[in-house]
């Protein structure tokens, strides 16, 4: 019984015992066959994607805004960490409408993405639309007209590199107009390039003209961001500027008026946008017409006139470069005309 029990010790001693380069015998005794030292072994790891790279651009390279990437003949490899590639592999195309800003359409292949560059065409802002082609007429109403125009984006030019109907006016009447525009600007005070605060530097700063035939504004889209900054028009027999909260739309916009009006006798006029859908936007025009009635000024209504918005699907992709902003033959044939129209009306 004892021998039996010192054998099962002697095992069990060998079975924990690691590191020996012998096995032992029941009894205990070194043997002369080496011991067999079993291990794992982790299967190599499969080669990860690190990237994917154009082998073959796509037939198509060039769009107009709202059309769809076309992948056809776009071919794309992936290349892995190993340093191998996969060649032409089946990936999967971005279809969203392109905008008039987009510089890529993308493609993606298992959880990477690849970026393909194409190009927007804006058909609407062709050289031969460009303001240098306008002739000059030589017996126009307008010719020794001076005006003032205040705005952000549209009243820039922002969709027709930099041209707007304030350049085509001044080029075909002949007349001088100032064009004081920053896009991304609010009537409102909000920074330092708000309306309000750029024609107040104007002044200070003595680059207002001796005289003006007409203060052109325009209700900047921008405002409409904030409606809860648009503010209120004040009551009828408020005519003190410090009454007027500066920070609001509506107090912004009663200020430039007090402001212009105590400087120039001359037509104060208030441009809306042609018509997009926003309530926000409409709002403030619709404020607009309580601020007309206090003030007597001019308003010169695109958003709510339904013959100037009548125009087709074809001419309004070709006028305008997204809802708010027009390209440059957009500004010639569209907006210039309205323009055109309205300041002769007011000699």
């Amino acid at each position: 019984m004892k021998k039996k029990l010192a054998n099962t010790l002697s095992i069990l001693l060998c079975a924990n015992i690691l590191g020996t380069f012998t096995a032992c015998n029941i009894a205990g005794q070194p043997t002369d066959q080496p011991t067999e030292i079993l291990t794992t072994t982790e299967a190599p790891a499969e080669p990860k994607i690190v990237l994917l790279e154009i082998a073959k651009q796509p037939d198509k390279l060039v769009y107009a805004p709202g059309e769809q990437f076309d992948p056809t003949g776009l071919v794309v490899n992936a290349v892995l960490d190993d340093g191998s590639v996969i060649k032409n592999v089946k990936y999967t195309a971005d279809t969203t409408a392109l905008r008039y800003y987009s510089k890529s359409a993308s493609v993606t292949y298992k959880g990477k993405t690849l970026y393909v560059p194409i190009e927007i065409y804006l058909a609407g802002n062709e050289d031969e639309y460009d303001v240098k082609h306008v002739k000059t007429l030589e017996d126009s109403p307008l010719a020794d007209m001076t005006y003032y125009f205040l705005g952000s984006s549209v009243t820039y030019g922002e969709g027709a590199e930099g041209q707007s109907m304030a350049d085509f006016l001044a080029k075909k009447h002949g007349c001088t107009v100032i064009k004081n525009a920053v896009s991304g600007t609010t009537l409102r005070v909000q920074g330092k390039n708000s309306y309000l605060t750029r024609l107040q530097k104007d002044i200070s700063e003595g680059k207002m003209p001796a005289r003006l035939d007409a203060f052109i504004c325009q209700l900047s889209t921008n405002d409409k961001t904030q409606p809860e900054k648009h503010g209120t028009v004040t009551a009828n027999d408020v005519r003190d500027i410090d009454a007027f909260n500066t920070e609001t739309t509506f107090g912004a916009i009663e200020t430039i008026i007090t402001i212009v009006r105590s400087m120039y006798d001359c037509p104060v006029v208030f441009y809306t946008n042609s018509y997009f859908k926003d309530a926000n936007y409409q709002k403030l025009v619709e404020g607009l017409d309580l601020i007309q009635k206090k003030y007597d000024i001019q308003v010169l209504d695109l958003y709510r006139d339904e013959a100037f918005n009548q125009i087709s699907k074809e001419d309004y992709a070709l006028y305008m470069r997204d809802d708010i902003h027009p390209m440059k033959v957009g500004y010639r044939d569209w907006w210039l005309p309205a323009f055109e129209n309205f300041l002769i009306s007011l000699k």
